[in-house]
């Protein structure tokens, strides 16, 4: 389109912005049009096809990844965790800014982005503020900001920010994250039959 709309056009080409214009004016109402659909039907746009691929293979890497890593150390399963605190609550309800004040208490150990992206192998004391997954896990903030501007007014999230366990619950594939990234009801049908507690001991 826009090769084909030049200020200086040749002789007799005046047709030539005409062109321009009904491309343009068709590439925005095919997408309108994918979109609706897409929505009417339950299925993904071609964008959408592209961003559900990219998170879903990046989720079964991390997944395979911790799988791999609770073969090689069988002794975890033995690790006790005494006395965790679970905010429970509906959305929109203040539950995650209830989670960001008790995780600045220095008795309370809550993950943050990167470690809930990354979680393999498990950060170290004296890495822990140098760990080169902090840097990969910002780009990875960032790019999600991009897409969503309005978000860290919603929701502030961040690689060094408490994170929740809808991010951690991805490795198992029962997650919020899918829903309210994508408009597929089967998803959400699937996830409320199923037991979320798989997604928790992870």
């Amino acid at each position: 389109v826009l090769c084909l709309y030049f200020q200086e056009v040749p002789r007799n080409g005046e047709w030539l912005r005409w062109v321009a214009l009904a491309v343009f004016i068709a590439a925005a109402v095919t997408d309108i049009l994918d979109g609706y659909l897409a929505r009417k039907w339950g299925e993904l746009t071609a964008f959408g096809r592209i961003v559900a691929t990219s998170m879903l293979r990046e989720d079964l890497s991390r997944r395979l990844e911790l799988v791999d890593y609770r073969k090689q150390h069988p002794e975890l399963e033995l690790e006790e965790v005494k006395q965790p605190l679970f905010i429970l609550g509906l959305p929109r309800t203040g539950t995650t800014l209830l989670y960001n004040l008790l995780a600045r208490d220095p008795d309370h150990r809550s993950p943050l982005g990167w470690e809930a992206l990354y979680p393999t192998p498990p950060p170290r004391a004296e890495t822990y503020d140098s760990d080169p997954r902090i840097e990969r896990a910002c780009r990875q903030y960032d790019a999600t900001s991009r897409f969503i501007p309005n978000l860290q007014a919603i929701h502030p999230t961040g690689a060094r920010l408490p994170e929740e366990c809808i991010v951690i619950k991805a490795r198992e594939f029962q997650t919020g994250q899918y829903w309210y990234t994508f408009d597929v009801p089967t998803y959400y049908e699937w996830i409320a039959s199923h037991s979320l507690v798989p997604a928790y001991r992870g």
